[in-house]
């Protein structure tokens, strides 16, 4: 082991000397000839460093999958051996998941995975297997290969979950089935995505299907990983799910041959962008002479860090496998439990102990932490946690706000405990802590105490316990769902169209209003629009509604008005359909209706848009005038073309304030 520590310690020593003279050589050679370009080497620097990060999660993880892999068998041959003196005997019978033979003097066909591990073929199937010598008789006792390694698997998509949540650049994993497709150029599936991309799932990978700019390169990266198992990069379109809009990315893929496996990690040409800066005209300058100080510097470093490393090889090869223990400890510690209160976090429910599961969701905890500052904000989370443990015995970190109660045989005083808890707390930081709770003993408890959770969260309600009630509500929510879906595609969305008339009651506009048709009835917004926006329809919905009100705008006489939301406005994709659906034709008899409340976050971002649809011809109102905690001199910023003024003006128009209000 020592001589192998040399090897590895030379080999890069030598390509970092060769490298480094290189480097610096053209660095040197080239450098008055480069300040002009500084912005391109700083693009190919960044796409450098990005390609490296994605090549080194990718290892990392493989060598975390090998890692788990490897445990998971050592464990089993441990629990093998364990297994087989005491089946030996008693003699259990067992079944095919699990053999014992006796092999005295009998020829075995087997194989050595990973020059460790003996795999035994037997009856069709293949088994990992431990041997042990009694006496004359050697025994063998085997696990099925495939139970194991559905362990592996599950094990390794439990990591990824916790890795790639709320990250735009996610690990995923495809199934190879051959390298060598047919006609139909189907060559896998995809086997494991991030949660939120869950539904793509079991999609066939073809080298037939190309990307939105026409580019194969599903083609590419089979031929990569037939020809280079160990990785390569490949760039394509594809939708992120952060921006929602279609990319170009630059992944890197790897292969698992163990389980025909690919890994994919990627980028998005946008991060890269993101991360580059322009440099500026004093560093541009000085560039010559930090990159000479820089040579001095580096020689330095670079023989101290030679030296301390040749003395640091004595202590590696006696530390190793102590830092590798280390290693994995804190590994664990990191993975089960939360750095901020020391609970265990979810990963360490054990749901079959369990009879009934309550989550915690902390009400406002987002604006406590905008009022107060997250320094305060993680104050509150250490003491909530403290108090709960102290009242309960299984308190669990579920969130950043939220917490989980597990109970195994429930407890009467859980209210009254709870409430001590918010007491405490509210009284410790002189602040009113509220809170909302799920409740649930119905399997799958995590699930059902989530819907609990969200239904107190809707009604304001101090806990909601999840019931036949709330059960039959959530497949009515479902099987409304799927009505909404069949809507969506047979896009029987309707714009109704409502009369605005003036004093004598003629017509001078019209409003366009959606409805959706479900067998021979109508429906107007309340009963789908909650549904639409929770199911991330909202978007499809609202281009069909604004297709078919641009396509009757030739066949109306008035003008029409289209309501349009901050929401509206701030989603880049309707957007740009909508100014893509704008000509001169058609735009002078629309009237956008822009909503006019507190929930406009960005008026730049508005006006921005305004601008734009103004400049083709189209006209604004701005609607619910006065509602809400109204800046007149911003939204009389936008130049509205109309103010409709809310009903609560209206209605009291009689008294002198409001009518002095309205008449302003």
């Amino acid at each position: 082991m020592k001589k192998n520590i040399l090897i590895l310690f030379y080999i890069p020593i030598i390509f970092l000397t060769l490298f480094s003279f290189i480097y610096l050589g053209v660095m040197y050679f080239f450098i008055h000839k480069e300040i002009n370009k500084e912005v391109s080497n700083i693009q190919k620097i960044v796409i450098k460093q990005k390609k490296a990060e994605i090549k080194k999660d990718i290892d990392n993880f493989k060598c975390l999958f090998s890692l788990i892999k490897n445990t998971i068998y050592n464990t089993s041959l441990e629990e093998m051996s364990q297994f087989l003196n005491f089946s030996i005997q008693h003699k259990k019978n067992l079944n095919n998941t699990l053999i014992i033979l006796d092999v005295t003097n009998k020829k075995l066909n087997y194989s050595i995975e990973d020059n460790r591990y003996i795999i035994l073929n037997y009856k069709k199937n293949k088994y990992l297997v431990f041997l042990k010598n009694r006496g004359k008789k050697v025994y063998l006792i085997g696990i099925k290969k495939s139970f194991i390694d559905d362990i592996v698997l599950n094990e390794i998509r439990v990591c990824l979950n916790k890795t790639n949540q709320n990250r735009a650049s996610y690990i995923a994993m495809g199934k190879i089935n051959t390298f060598n497709p047919d006609k139909n150029g189907i060559f896998g599936y995809v086997y494991y995505m991030p949660n939120r991309l869950k539904s793509l799932e079991g999609k066939i990978l073809s080298i037939n299907k190309p990307d939105v700019k026409g580019n194969y390169f599903r083609k590419k990266y089979l031929e990569c990983l037939k020809n280079n198992p160990k990785g390569c990069f490949v760039e394509y379109y594809f939708k992120n799910p952060k921006t929602l809009a279609i990319e170009e990315k630059l992944s890197y893929i790897s292969f698992i041959k163990d389980y025909n496996l690919d890994v994919l990690k990627g980028v998005y040409k946008s991060q890269i962008k993101n991360l580059i800066k322009t440099k500026g005209e004093i560093y541009i300058n000085e560039i010559f002479k930090i990159f000479l100080f820089s040579i001095i510097v580096f020689i330095v470093i670079y023989l101290i860090f030679i030296y301390l490393l040749y003395l640091g090889l004595s202590k590696i090869k006696k530390n190793l496998l102590d830092e590798y223990n280390e290693l994995k400890e804190q590994l664990e510690g990191k993975y089960y439990y939360d750095n901020l209160t020391a609970l265990p976090n979810r990963l360490k429910l054990d749901y079959k102990r369990i009879n009934q599961l309550i989550i915690i969701d902390i009400k406002d905890f987002a604006i406590l932490n905008e009022l107060y500052g997250f320094e305060l904000g993680d104050k509150v989370l250490i003491k909530f946690a403290k108090e709960l443990k102290e009242k309960f015995e299984n308190v669990y970190r579920y969130g950043n706000d939220e917490f989980i109660l597990a109970l195994e045989n429930g407890v009467g005083n859980l209210i009254s405990n709870v409430k001590s808890v918010l007491e405490n707390v509210s009284k410790e930081f002189n602040l009113k802590i509220e809170i909302n709770m799920g409740v649930s003993n119905i399997r799958p408890l995590l699930e059902t105490a989530e819907m609990a959770l969200y239904e107190a969260k809707r009604t304001d309600e101090f806990f909601v316990v999840y019931d036949d009630r709330l059960q039959e509500k959530e497949k009515k929510n479902y099987e409304k769902i799927q009505k909404l879906r069949d809507v969506l595609e047979k896009k029987n969305i309707i714009p109704y169209y409502h009369g605005i008339v003036d004093e004598n009651g003629n017509i001078v506009k019209y409003e366009a209003l959606m409805r959706i048709k479900i067998g021979d009835k109508i429906y107007a917004p309340d009963f789908f629009m909650d549904l639409i926006k929770q199911t991330k329809l909202y978007d499809d919905f609202y281009k069909i509604m604004i297709e078919k009100v641009f396509a009757d705008l030739n066949a109306l006489d008035k003008k029409v008005c289209i309501n349009l939301s901050f929401e509206d406005i701030a989603n880049r994709d309707i957007k740009l359909f909508i100014l893509n659906l704008i000509n001169e034709n058609n735009v002078k008899k629309v009237i956008f209706e822009i909503l006019e409340s507190e929930s406009i976050k960005d008026y730049d971002l508005v006006k921005s848009f305004i601008d734009k649809i103004k400049e083709k011809g189209a006209e604004i109102a701005i609607d619910d005038f006065g509602s809400g905690y109204s800046n007149f001199i911003v939204v009389l910023d936008l130049y509205p073309d109309y103010l409709k003024i809310d009903a609560s003006l209206v209605k009291n128009i009689n008294e002198p304030k409001y009518l002095d209000i309205v008449k302003m």
